[in-house]
């Protein structure tokens, strides 16, 4: 059994995070796939709740709720569990994004300005997604827009329209874009591997933008020991630092 809580924030709590993640991550017919084929023991070993494609949409956000329809869910004291003794958790997603407009903080400012730069090489064998996946579950999309690295044309297919446009200027264009907040801007990447930071983070970039709605005065106190810090750790992992300011 793994445990795991907490539901202090409601647009990305524990149960809603992990239904998310499902539905866009695994066809719901490999669950009832033979059980020595791959694509059961791929089911098996990645879902937390054993959600299946029917869930209404409205109930995404609402961890109580959304429990109900995740049969491999039970409360456990403060935080929920998944029944499954087949889940592996080191096998789930990390998270990143495809910075397919040259943006210069990267991908998406929305979820703020400093980010790590990781190895192009890891982009080959990432799943990508034509916004946050928040949506694209809510959505009801299910896995049906996730792409490959080599049919990343393929996310034009769901694409709405301000990403249509934001991927034919940057991808066809050639021209860079300038920073964005909306997260259907972003092109999301699911890396199915260990990222090790001194072999797979490129470079660090170190912003004293704050997120939006932060105020800057709130880096002010702080920002020489932030950035003496992360020269230390930059050092310290073969790791480029790009200070911004």
């Amino acid at each position: 059994m793994v445990r795991w809580c907490c539901n202090g924030d409601n647009d990305n709590n524990a149960v809603t995070r992990a239904l998310a993640d499902d539905l866009v991550t695994l066809p719901h017919e490999w669950a009832n796939a033979h059980p020595f084929t791959q694509r059961r023991r791929l089911y098996d070993a990645l879902s937390v709740t054993g959600v299946g494609p029917n869930i209404p949409t409205a109930i995404l956000g609402q961890p109580d709720s959304a429990a109900n329809f995740a049969p491999k869910l039970k409360v456990a004291g403060a935080g929920y569990a998944t029944k499954n003794k087949d889940f592996k958790p080191k096998a789930k997603q990390v998270f990143a994004a495809l910075n397919y407009g040259q943006r210069p903080h990267g991908s998406n400012v929305f979820y703020g300005h400093s980010h790590l730069v990781l190895n192009p090489q890891l982009k080959l064998n990432a799943i990508y997604y034509p916004q946050d996946t928040f949506n694209v579950a809510a959505q009801g999309q299910g896995t049906k827009t996730q792409a490959a690295y080599h049919t990343l044309g393929d996310l034009m297919e769901y694409a709405k329209n301000d990403l249509m446009d934001a991927l034919g200027k940057s991808c066809i264009e050639g021209l860079p874009l300038s920073d964005t907040i909306q997260p259907g801007l972003l092109v999301e990447a699911h890396l199915f591997t260990t990222i090790k930071v001194n072999r797979d983070v490129q470079e660090m970039v170190l912003s004293k933008t704050p997120k939006p709605g932060g105020a800057l005065g709130d880096w002010t106190p702080h920002w020489n020991t932030i950035v003496a810090n992360a020269r230390a750790w930059s050092t310290r992992n073969n790791v480029a630092l790009n200070v911004l300011g």
